[in-house]
C-alpha cells in the first residue's frame, strides 16, 4: 500500500506570444518528464502554477505582442498558489480516504479472524491439533468443542470447519 499514490502534479503553462519556437520548448520539457501546455489565454496563465517564458532575440516586438494580447498582466501577477494548495489537499484526501477505507476492511477483517480464533481455542478438545489439518467446532451442553468428526457423520449442531494455519491461526473453511 503507497501512502502517496500521486501527488498533484503542477499545472506548467509554456506562453504562446506569437515568438518563439513554442513546440521546441514543449518537447525539451517532455524530455524531463514535464508536461506543459502551450496557451496564449490570460486566464489559463493565471491559473497555472508554473510558466515558462521562451526567450526571443526581438524583445521590444514580444512586450508589445505581451501588451496587446493581455498576457503582460496575466505574467505579472502572483502565481494561483491557492489553487494549487485547493487541489493538492483535494488529491491528498481523496488518497486517505480510499487508504482509510482499504485499513477499515483489513481491520474488519482482522477482527474477524481474530475472533474466530479466540472461539475456536476457547472450545474443548483433548488432542493435539495439527497444522493444515480441518477440525470441526460443535456447540455441546457444557460449552463449544472441537472434533476431528465431520458434520456429515454427526447429528450435533455445527458451528464451523477449521483449519489450523502455519501461523497457528483457525481459518474458516
Amino acid at each position: 500500500m503507497s501512502h502517496l499514490r500521486s501527488l498533484p502534479v503542477p499545472e506548467t503553462v509554456i506562453v504562446d506570444y506569437d515568438a518563439g519556437n513554442l513546440r521546441s520548448v514543449q518537447r525539451a520539457c517532455a524530455e524531463v518528464g514535464l508536461a506543459a501546455e502551450i496557451s496564449a489565454d490570460p486566464a489559463r496563465l493565471r491559473r497555472a502554477d508554473r510558466i515558462i517564458f521562451p526567450g526571443v532575440g526581438q524583445a521590444g516586438s514580444a512586450m508589445a505582442t505581451l501588451n496587446r494580447t493581455g498576457l503582460a498582466d496575466a505574467l505579472r501577477q502572483v502565481p494561483n498558489i491557492d489553487a494549487f494548495k485547493k487541489r493538492g489537499v483535494d488529491q491528498v484526501s481523496k488518497q486517505f480516504q480510499a487508504e482509510l477505507q482499504e485499513l477499515q476492511t483489513q481491520i474488519k477483517s482482522f477482527i474477524s479472524r481474530a475472533a474466530e480464533t479466540q472461539k475456536v481455542y476457547q472450545a474443548a478438545f483433548k488432542f493435539e491439533p495439527l497444522v493444515g489439518e480441518i477440525y470441526h467446532l460443535y456447540e455441546g451442553e457444557k460449552g463449544n468443542f472441537l472434533s476431528l468428526v465431520s458434520p456429515s457423520e454427526w447429528n450435533a449442531k455445527h458451528l464451523g470447519s477449521f483449519r489450523l494455519t502455519s501461523d497457528y491461526e483457525w481459518e474458516r473453511q
